[in-house]
């Protein structure tokens, strides 16, 4: 018995020595042992190599660290994931002897704890060489963004990220500091499917001065699209895309009350429901007959006027079609806008609308509901197609019994 097991060991043993592809990661621990990343090279070929590289600040370029990465470095026509993670990225990258062989990775992770250019050098042109780059991930950290077709044209995810430390700041990216630069970034990747940009430093982006100049980007592919930015700024984008329907959208960021257009349709097809939550924030969760979107929106003052000038803004005539809303009031206990002019421009959007939640946290808004649902506009009933109405009211130790009256009256 013992015999045997040990048989079938020995067996497993010379098949992992003799599997390529169990010995093609390399980590940025091993970098610390060239006779390990040696033995590691030797043993993958030729399978292809995932690696992940630490460059330090200042590191003497004859230390365990840099040997390791050289041997690396030789083998990188093999890399097709690859990881470099620096402290300014593009500085750290001098000390080494570039690879003779262009890398052609598909998988690019860049980081950088300083702003940093794009190691451009270090990944060469391969259209020079007669070789097409296929690139089809790239995660850039406090990176400048490539601009060049050959490193974005077959992208089918591109994610950008800019965050500081409280010891370190990192300045704006410079090549998508704009609407427009962002969409110059987009067109260049017509296989694209996700993309997401997070600024959590700035969240500020200014908005092009004009939507005419800005030429709309065609996105066929694109399946989900995440942006921390401006809020203003990711709708802009959002307007200047051509994508298909059902794709995922996120937008988190301050939104200021303006007249830009509201959000494309494409984005909301079939939606006849939205939920509107009021914390810290206003998140908005409208639900379209496919695909999904979720905006969480931070107002530079939280009040009622804000929110009911929001939603027409984002959805303009969308509301006319919903059949039902929900409003969930979690801090605004301000009296001011409990009158029915609040109410009114919002309700009156409303005609087809059949349910109606809401909840508030002070009875003061619930006046101004029941003052603007028993108005007519123009000779014509607020809500005319309104069947339910469900109301959640904290605070009724306040007068409650005029207002229920008020409520009954109304109803």
């Amino acid at each position: 018995m013992v015999s045997q097991v040990l048989h079938i060991c020995r067996y497993l043993c010379r098949i992992a020595l003799n599997s390529s592809i169990i010995w093609s990661f390399i980590d940025r621990i091993d970098t610390s042992w060239p006779h390990l990343v040696d033995e590691l090279l030797r043993r993958s070929r030729p399978a292809p190599l995932t690696v992940v590289m630490q460059l330090n600040e200042n590191e003497d370029p004859k230390s365990l660290d840099n040997q390791a990465i050289h041997m690396v470095i030789e083998e990188m026509y093999r890399v097709k994931s690859l990881q470099c993670h620096g402290t300014t990225l593009h500085s750290d990258l001098l000390r080494l002897i570039l690879p003779i062989r262009t890398p052609c990775p598909q998988n690019l992770v860049v980081t950088s704890q300083n702003l940093s250019e794009f190691p451009g050098a270090f990944f060469g042109n391969p259209a020079s060489s007669g070789e097409d780059m296929n690139l089809k991930k790239l995660f850039v950290f406090n990176i400048w963004v490539p601009t060049q077709s050959h490193v974005l044209q077959n992208l089918q995810c591109l994610k950008i990220i800019r965050y500081s430390q409280s010891w370190r700041f990192v300045p704006t990216i410079p090549n998508v500091s704009t609407v427009s630069q962002i969409l110059g970034v987009l067109s260049q990747c017509p296989y694209l499917i996700e993309f997401e940009y997070n600024d959590y430093e700035g969240r500020y982006i200014p908005v092009a001065d004009s939507d005419t100049l800005i030429t709309p980007v065609a996105l066929p592919h694109l399946r989900r699209i995440c942006m921390t930015l401006n809020a203003n700024s990711s709708v802009c984008i959002l307007r200047h895309l051509i994508v298909p329907p059902g794709i995922f959208a996120y937008i988190s960021g301050e939104f200021t009350i303006n007249f830009d257009a509201p959000i494309s349709p494409i984005y909301l097809l079939g939606c006849e429901y939205i939920e509107v939550d009021s914390g810290q924030s206003v998140v908005i969760k409208p639900v379209p007959e496919t695909g999904y979107m979720l905006l969480d929106l931070e107002p530079r003052t939280l009040s009622w006027e804000y929110i009911f000038r929001t939603l027409p803004q984002l959805f303009g005539a969308l509301l006319s079609q919903l059949q039902m809303f929900k409003l969930d009031e979690c801090r605004l206990y301000t009296e001011f806008g409990s009158s029915y002019e609040l109410w009114k421009p919002l309700l009156a959007s409303f005609t087809s609308l059949q349910h109606l939640s809401l909840s508030f946290a002070t009875p003061y808004m619930v006046v101004g509901l029941m003052d603007a649902l028993g108005e007519t506009n123009s000779g014509h009933l607020i809500c005319p197609q309104l069947r339910e109405l469900i109301l959640d009211v904290g605070g009724l130790t306040i007068r409650p019994f005029p207002l229920w009256e008020e409520m009954i009256m109304c109803l």
